[in-house]
């Protein structure tokens, strides 16, 4: 489920940008001490999966949930924190690691131009 199932239905910004930014420092937390773990060396590929993207893809593995419509709208009216879908791939689109991981460039669904995305440290 997510907001296009629930055409009227929207994140309201001002209850949920502190836990937004809490995402994006938590993300970059953890990249960074990925990164301490190999020890600045490239980790070998596992599944396919280099290192850093095993770091990304668990990060949007947490966010996984079910959850019906009338429960969203509710938390869409009181919970601080952003749609757990959206939680999933919000805060990696401003992580310019995420974009050399995975190759995402100008003009990919999810791109966001290097001057727009938000820098918290």
């Amino acid at each position: 489920m997510n907001l296009a199932d629930l055409p009227d239905a929207h994140i309201n910004p001002k209850l949920t940008m502190g836990e937004n930014i809490a995402d994006l420092g938590g993300i970059l937390l953890g990249l960074d001490a990925y990164k301490l773990s190999v020890h600045a060396k490239t980790a070998e590929d596992l599944d396919g999966f280099s290192g850093e993207q095993r770091v990304f893809l668990g990060w949007a593995q947490v966010w996984r949930t079910v959850i019906r419509p009338e429960y969203q709208l509710q938390l869409l009216a009181r919970d601080p924190h952003s749609p757990r879908y959206v939680r999933a791939f919000a805060s990696l689109r401003n992580v310019d690691a995420w974009y050399e991981a995975f190759g995402i460039k100008e003009g990919d669904e999810l791109y966001i131009a290097p001057e727009h995305r938000v820098r918290i440290w």
